[in-house]
C-alpha cells in the first residue's frame, strides 16, 4: 500500500441534514470516485471511512477524522519515521489524534478535549462547551472568522468590510482574513497574531504535558502558513519548558485536506492500529 490518489471527489457536507442525508453523500462521493478512476466496485476489497456510518455491503474500517489525520501523516505524511507525534487538526473547531511509541493513542479522548477546552482567557469569548476563552473559542478558523465579521461590522478593517460586501459578512471565513491581512489590512493581520500567540500558549501546554517529537498542524488553518504558524511557534517556544520545547519540531500537514482519508486508508493495513 502505497497511499497513491487514483480518484478523488470533493463535496461540501451537510452538517445540518439527518445522518442518513450524510451517509448517502458518502455513498455516492465513493460511487463518483470509482466512476473517475475506472474501477468496478468489485475490485474494492475494503473501505476506510474517517466519518461515522457505512452502507456499502463492504468491510469498513471506521475511525475519527482527527484520529485519521493522525494516522495519514503518520503512514504516508510529515510524521513518517516519528514515535511521539500530536496531530492538530484546526477548522472550524479543534481536534487531534495522539502517536505514542508509532501507535495511534486510542485512550486520549478526554485529552484532546481538554486541550480544546484549556481556559487560557477567563474574560474571553464564549465556547460552546460553556465555558469563556477556550482554546477553541480563541484559536479554530471559527474563532479567526468571527473576529474577522465583527471587525468589518464596526468598519475597523476596510479590506474586511469591502469582503464583507463581496461575499457576504457572515460568509467571511478565516481565509479571507488571511487574504486581507496579506494585503497589508493591519486589523486583520492583528487578528491573525492574536489567534496565532493563544494557539501557541495551547501548544506550550502540549509540549509541557506529552513531550512529543513534533507537533503536526492540519486543518484550514494550516493553510494561513507562516503569518499564523509563525507567531503560533514563537509563542509556544517562550512559553514551554526549555528541554522538550527544544526537542520539539512544529510542522505543517503534508497531506492538507486528505489527511483524513488517507488515514482511513491505513486503517485497513493496521487492525492495531500500528501502521508500518
Amino acid at each position: 500500500m502505497r497511499g497513491k490518489v487514483l480518484a478523488e471527489v470533493r463535496q461540501a457536507t451537510r452538517a445540518d441534514a439527518a445522518p442518513g442525508a450524510v451517509l448517502d453523500d458518502a455513498v455516492r462521493a465513493i460511487a463518483a470516485a470509482l466512476a473517475d478512476a475506472g474501477r468496478p466496485r468489485g475490485e474494492l476489497a475494503v473501505v476506510g471511512l474517517a466519518i461515522a456510518g457505512e452502507a456499502l455491503g463492504l468491510p469498513v474500517a471506521l475511525e475519527n477524522d482527527a484520529n485519521a489525520g493522525a494516522l495519514g501523516e503518520l503512514r504516508f505524511g510529515a510524521a513518517r519515521g516519528l514515535q511521539q507525534v500530536v496531530y492538530l487538526t484546526v477548522s472550524t473547531g479543534i481536534g487531534g489524534g495522539i502517536i505514542i511509541d508509532g501507535r495511534l493513542y486510542r485512550g486520549g479522548q478526554r485529552l484532546r478535549r481538554g486541550v480544546r477546552h484549556m481556559v487560557l482567557d477567563p474574560d474571553g469569548p464564549a465556547c460552546g462547551c460553556g465555558n469563556r476563552g477556550c482554546l477553541e473559542a480563541l484559536a479554530s478558523g471559527s474563532a479567526i472568522a468571527r473576529e474577522g465579521r465583527d471587525a468589518a461590522a464596526r468598519g475597523e478593517s476596510p479590506a474586511l468590510a469591502r469582503l464583507a460586501l463581496s461575499v457576504g459578512r457572515d460568509e467571511l471565513t478565516a481565509e479571507h482574513v488571511a487574504e486581507a491581512a496579506a494585503g497589508g489590512d493591519a486589523v486583520a493581520a492583528g487578528i491573525v497574531t492574536r489567534a496565532a500567540g493563544f494557539f501557541g500558549l495551547g501548544l506550550a501546554a502540549i509540549v509541557n504535558a506529552l513531550n512529543p517529537e513534533a507537533i503536526i498542524i492540519g486543518g484550514v488553518v494550516s493553510n494561513l502558513g507562516h503569518r499564523f504558524l509563525g507567531p503560533a511557534e514563537t509563542a509556544m517556544r517562550e512559553r514551554a519548558l526549555a528541554l522538550p520545547a527544544d526537542a520539539v519540531s512544529l510542522r505543517s500537514s503534508a497531506l492538507g485536506d486528505r489527511a483524513a482519508a488517507l488515514g482511513a486508508v491505513a486503517l485497513v493495513s493496521a487492525s492495531s492500529g500500528r501502521v508500518s
